[in-house]
Order: structure tokens, then C-alpha cells, then sequence
């Protein structure tokens, strides 16, 4: 029998997924409308990647839409790092259904370094 983190991560990559479809097939439209050149992922390439391929179709609709990338331009900044992992770690709504585990201290300090600029 699957322990309840392994049946929610389970269930979190499969709705990475078809989020990552979804987005996917809408962009391929928008792009056949267009008629510029598309970009079509394989299905494949989607399931044994989910989290990659949900944070590019992501970065590509915030391009389309002309929204900042990076926490930076939010307001925050290098000093801010600290506060907003130790914050994060306890709201496992959020860490325990990231499609990358473990996650910890020492991974948030990374995302959010990583996040600063986008």
C-alpha cells in the first residue's frame, strides 16, 4: 500500500501534467493563429519532466503577457532570502506537492536566490 506523501506526489506530477498540456495546447494555437512558427513538446517529454515543462509554458504566457520575471521586481531582495525560506518550509501545501523532493532549508535559500532575477 502507497504511503499518502507517495500518493500526493503521484497525484501532484500527474496534475503538473495536464496543467503543462493545457498550456501547452493553448499555446499551440495561439501560435497556429498566428501563423508563426510552433513549437510542439511531445507528451513524452511533458510526463517524464512535468515541473520543467509546467515552468516553461508559465515563462512563456508571463512573456506573452508582458509580466516581470524574478522576486525582485517585487520588491524583494538578497536580504530578504532567509525570511522567505524559513517561511515557506512550514506550509506543506506548497512543499510537499512540489514535483521536486526533498525540499528543505537549503533548497528554498537556492529557489529563492534563483527567483531574485527570474
Amino acid at each position: 500500500m502507497d504511503c499518502p506523501s507517495a500518493i500526493a506526489e503521484k497525484y501532484s506530477q500527474d496534475r503538473h501534467v495536464e496543467c503543462a498540456m493545457i498550456m501547452a495546447n493553448a499555446r499551440i494555437q495561439r501560435q497556429a493563429e498566428d501563423s508563426t512558427s510552433v513549437s510542439i513538446p511531445f507528451e513524452k517529454a511533458i510526463r517524464d519532466q512535468p515541473g520543467e515543462a509546467l515552468s516553461n509554458e508559465l515563462l512563456e504566457l508571463m512573456h506573452l503577457l508582458k509580466i516581470p520575471i524574478g522576486i525582485r521586481s517585487l520588491g524583494y531582495g538578497e536580504d530578504d532570502k532567509e525570511s522567505l525560506a524559513r517561511g515557506t518550509l512550514p506550509q506543506h501545501r506548497v512543499t510537499k506537492l512540489s514535483p521536486r523532493q526533498p525540499i528543505g532549508l537549503e533548497e528554498l535559500h537556492h529557489l529563492f536566490t534563483d527567483a531574485l532575477d527570474g
